[in-house]
């Protein structure tokens, strides 16, 4: 029987966010390379309910992820548990996103139980960008950098999948949460306006 009332180490958090990225990564990229990636449920139903009208860039607001931001349209939910490896616990996830003609737009939640023990913000950021670039080698990093974001750290990317695609975001570290806001798009479709409008909204609650 598994024993869920004592501190993770380290270690196996690292692992654990290494995973979730890995996973969230190629749900993203649309060629899952794991069960669990595979297994993701999506919703059939919009949250249009949290939006006044049917306006493009509405507001959202999510009570479950702690966050608002604006999307081009309604997004949609997935949502799923995630057990980190050689425990008995598990990450809770979270995706809000929408498709539009010139890429998609995301934002992931990721919160971990309290029985794991955080490790520095630094140290999770680093193990997910090393953890993106590991999934595929069809993935070259172009840029990233350490930030901060609503008073947290932050990192930064710009990946390319050598193919025309890329995956431009940033990852923050919120103590037990981990966000993942990001957009996925062809290179002849980026819109740089709607992208900094996305992230620009990005608001921890």
């Amino acid at each position: 029987m598994t024993e869920n009332n004592t501190k993770l180490t380290k270690p196996q958090l690292i692992i654990g966010v290494v995973v979730l990225v890995i996973i969230l990564f190629f749900v993203f990229s649309k060629k899952p390379a794991t069960e669990q990636a595979q297994n993701l449920q999506e919703s059939n139903n919009k949250v249009a309910d949290s939006f006044t009208d049917k306006a493009f860039w509405k507001e959202f607001y999510s009570p479950v992820g702690k966050f608002k931001a604006t999307f081009p349209i309604y997004p949609t939910h997935t949502s799923d548990n995630i057990k980190i490896p050689g425990t008995g616990l598990f990450i809770k996830f979270d995706r809000y996103s929408s498709e539009v003609s010139d890429g998609l737009y995301a934002v992931n939640t990721s919160v971990y139980p309290p029985e794991v023990d955080i490790p520095t913000p630094e140290t999770s950021l680093e193990a997910s960008l090393n953890s993106m670039l590991a999934s595929s080698d069809r993935f070259k990093l172009i840029s990233s950098s350490l930030t901060y974001n609503n008073g947290y750290r932050a990192l930064d990317y710009l990946i390319t999948n050598n193919e025309g695609g890329y995956f431009k975001g940033k990852i923050v570290a919120a103590g037990p949460i981990i966000y993942q806001v990001m957009s996925s798009y062809e290179s002849k479709n980026y819109n740089e306006q709607n992208y900094n409008k996305f992230m620009n909204s990005f608001v921890i609650q």
